[in-house]
């Protein structure tokens, strides 16, 4: 098994095995991330006074629950909003902080395969603002609803404009650090099997009116002539612009000859080490 840095649980589950408690009420902090959090947003807003302060989901705890084909994976959630993201885990003062001083936000991001066996990657447009021009699995997002499988199929709409409908599966697979390029806030990684071929999601993507979020897709696994493609060698190793964690993602998966029709992630996580707390 391919040994990739920041895989903090690994496993196959269905999203039916997946479990997400609400804790009630709003994330709290000290006073001190409190007051430097507000100052840094509002300095922000008269820079960008676009940005919107909208809710994020932090992860408080996570566990395994059960053995064998009854196990459960238990997510443990708490609402916050974007502007601590912002400050606890992209600037050089949050950074400092310690782990439990953080607002622990979520993205998730899914390994998408076609019919025809490629994973779908998306360059980010130069409007976005985090990463423009970077490679990043697609779909993806900040959890902003504790509803995983909700949030993966607005995605997905969003960004190629694929209904639920085409999708044959979709697995959790990973809890991924971000490492330090997005302040070691997590993210979950899925799966998602398409029931469309490269040349559809491709025609597809194209005729979408909104495409803000990416300005070019690539197809990763072998090279086509209908659409963008490349070897997954290939992209690993070129001169291309690829989020930390999509990179190691790719590793995870092409490690363990994760592909559509064959998915082989069994679970790696050690018994002393089934329930962490950030």
């Amino acid at each position: 098994m391919a040994e990739v840095p920041g895989i903090l649980l690994q496993g196959d589950f269905p999203m039916s095995s997946v479990k997400v408690k609400i804790w009630e009420g709003l994330r709290t902090y000290d006073p001190e991330v409190e007051l430097e959090t507000e100052k840094h947003w509002q300095q922000l807003k008269t820079e960008k006074p676009q940005l919107f302060d909208g809710a994020v989901w932090c992860l408080q705890r996570y566990a395994l629950e059960g053995e064998g084909e009854s196990q459960t994976l238990l997510l443990e959630m708490q609402e916050s909003s974007f502007k601590y993201v912002v400050y606890t885990h992209l600037t050089p003062q949050g950074q400092l902080l310690p782990p439990a001083r953080r607002s622990g936000a979520t993205g998730l991001m899914a390994l998408t395969w076609t019919q025809d066996g490629s994973y779908v990657f998306g360059r980010r447009s130069q409007h976005v603002g985090a990463f423009p021009g970077f490679y990043h699995c697609v779909p993806a997002g900040m959890v902003d609803v504790p509803d995983l499988k909700a949030m993966i199929q607005k995605e997905l709409w969003e960004e190629i404009g694929a209904d639920w409908s085409l999708v044959t599966d979709c697995r959790f697979h990973a809890l991924m650090d971000t490492g330090h390029e997005q302040g070691h806030k997590y993210e979950f990684l899925l799966s998602l099997k398409l029931a469309m071929t490269s040349e559809q999601v491709y025609r597809q993507y194209l005729g979408a009116t909104d495409r803000k979020e990416h300005q070019a897709l690539l197809f990763i696994g072998t090279r086509r002539q209908d659409v963008p493609s490349l070897e997954v060698e290939e992209f690993l190793t070129g001169e291309f612009q690829i989020t930390d964690v999509a990179r190691r993602a790719l590793h995870l998966a092409s490690g363990l000859g994760l592909a559509p029709g064959a998915v082989a992630l069994g679970c790696a996580v050690s018994q002393q080490n089934k329930t962490r707390s950030p």
